[in-house]
């Protein structure tokens, strides 16, 4: 329900300060629901902004894989606005067009705040909150894909490091049937599996039918990252 209000509150023509106030009493709401301390294998989805955000273009991925004991780290949109952002402003320093470095530095600047004040409320109930900025996700890809090449893959691959660097087992790559930057990043995680010690990574394409193999390769998968882990993967109730 907290989705919808949001949802409404938005479209109402709600401020900051009313959408600051709602996440209040959500976090308000979800901390007396009780967790399990019981270790997971922790897993990173990345890939394409829409399709690793809509349950129903990823056959519900997320719950898949919470069903078999995982826990799942999933990037904001946010990270999407932020790149946006600074490819932008990259591409209006060449040009030397000031206006547009000014006026973006000064969105930037504010929209940053404002995630800020929202992400405030809820940090104190949740772990590993911290997102990086986009420079950092980016810093992390460039090894592998040169920034001049813009688009997803950069920050897929980015943020996939930064999820292994925070202790995640695991790294599900979603993207559209045919999708360029996703079949990139798919090549692209050979080396950073090398990298970083072989950490397991599936790769999935999703063209809105549902593959009969899906669930094996993602039972696989899990039981890759539950060795990483130490955690009994198996059927648990949600």
């Amino acid at each position: 329900p907290y989705v919808q209000r949001l949802d409404d509150l938005i479209s109402g023509g709600g401020n900051l300060d009313d959408v600051i106030e709602l996440s209040k009493e959500a976090a308000y709401a979800f901390e007396p629901i009780p967790v399990s301390d019981v270790p997971r294998p922790r897993i990173g989805i990345v890939g394409e902004i829409y399709v690793r955000s809509n349950r129903f273009s990823n056959n519900d991925v997320i719950r898949t894989i919470e069903n078999l004991g995982g826990e799942v780290l999933i990037p904001p949109v946010g990270e999407w606005f932020f790149y946006t952002s600074h490819t932008r402003y990259i591409d209006a320093r060449k040009r030397g067009d000031y206006r547009t470095v000014v006026r973006n530095t000064i969105t930037e600047y504010i929209q940053s705040g404002d995630a800020r004040k929202i992400e405030a409320v809820f940090e104190p109930t949740c772990r590993n909150f911290h997102e990086p900025k986009i420079k950092e996700t980016i810093a992390y890809g460039e090894k592998y894909v040169h920034p001049t090449f813009e688009g997803e893959a950069i920050i897929s691959v980015g943020k996939a490091i930064d999820f292994v660097n925070k202790g995640c087992t695991g790294v599900v790559n979603v993207m559209p049937f045919t999708c360029m930057p996703g079949t990139i990043v798919t090549a692209i995680f050979k080396a950073v599996q090398r990298d970083y010690d072989n950490v397991p990574v599936l790769n999935m394409a999703y063209d809105g039918l549902e593959q009969a193999n899906t669930l094996t390769r993602i039972e696989a998968f899990m039981h890759q990252a539950e060795q990483r882990t130490g955690a009994q993967v198996g059927a648990v109730s949600v």
